[in-house]
């Protein structure tokens, strides 16, 4: 089963008890959940959204590097076998928690607002990657890679379903449950969506646009702030909007309240489909274990 979720990351590189039924649990109200004073809530970092509770139901670090290893590897002996002798396996991912909260609230850390405002330290001296449609053999390869004909004719070379690609992940799910590995992407957006609806959340975030306005700042959210068009490099204008911004969670503690208000949602959302989610994780488990075996035996 192709997981759009993986793949996609991938192929970009180269251009809750459960219910009796185990049947999803999407549809009944969720409550808001009850959290502690603002004051005594934990403080958020960079990274923060790989310590939400559905994050136990989705792929570590680690465990995507190793699948991405041994995907690489299934898909370099697909390609060498059409014909692409030349084919190398894409890098392995950058691991870590990355420079913002993962939320969507975005960066909480004075010093890189500072440095770099909403920038990342990489964007401003990563080189851009090489086109990978650039010429007929270039496409060809494109098109045995993912099984897309709109790319070059594959029609008779016996490119499997999927292309190279397709056919690396099905062999990493051999053996494996069937599960729906959506399910959690479902509910954090679920729990997202209530945490952003939540009274607590939209009273913090009013507070965050007040104590921007007073600085000379006028956005309804971070996201708005982070996501205008900057200058391909910070500015100083840029910076000290980064900065007022990073100021203005501390004072109203935006970031602790929708992380824990997002925690409660979710822990929710586990409850009730903890019998779906516990599936797609053994077939996560099951994928792994498999990755770890053929990259032992060399494929």
């Amino acid at each position: 089963m192709l997981r759009p979720r993986r793949a996609a990351v991938l192929a970009a590189l180269f251009l809750v008890a459960g219910c009796d039924s185990g049947a999803p649990d999407t549809a009944t109200p969720l409550t808001p959940p009850s959290i502690a004073p603002a004051s005594a809530l934990p403080k958020v970092s960079a990274g923060a959204a790989r310590s939400l509770p559905l994050m136990a139901y989705r792929y570590t670090d680690e465990e995507f590097a190793v699948l991405a290893r041994a995907e690489g590897l299934l898909v370099q002996q697909c390609m060498r076998r059409l014909g692409f002798t030349d084919h190398q396996p894409p890098p392995a991912p950058a691991t870590g928690n990355g420079w913002t909260t993962g939320l969507p609230l975005g960066i909480v850390d004075a010093e890189h607002a500072a440095r770099y405002g909403y920038h990342t330290p990489e964007s401003l001296d990563q080189p851009a990657g090489p086109d990978r449609t650039s010429t007929p053999q270039d496409r060809m390869e494109l098109a045995v890679l993912l099984g897309k004909s709109e790319f070059g004719d594959i029609s008779g070379k016996g490119v499997p379903e999927g292309g190279c690609q397709g056919e690396a992940i099905r062999r990493l799910n051999e053996g494996g449950p069937e599960a729906d590995l959506e399910l959690d992407g479902r509910l954090g957006q679920q729990a997202s969506e209530a945490t952003e609806a939540d009274p607590r959340v939209t009273e913090a975030m009013a507070a965050w646009s007040a104590c921007m306005a007073a600085a000379g700042h006028h956005y309804r959210t971070p996201m708005e702030a982070s996501g205008q068009e900057w200058a391909p490099a910070p500015s100083a204008a840029e910076r000290a909007v980064a900065t007022a911004d990073v100021r203005c969670k501390e004072q109203t503690r935006l970031a602790e309240i929708w992380f824990t208000v997002q925690s409660g949602y979710e822990n929710q959302l586990i409850a009730r489909n903890r019998e779906a989610l516990d599936a797609g994780r053994a077939q996560i488990d099951n994928e792994i274990k498999r990755a770890a075996d053929l990259l032992a035996s060399g494929g």
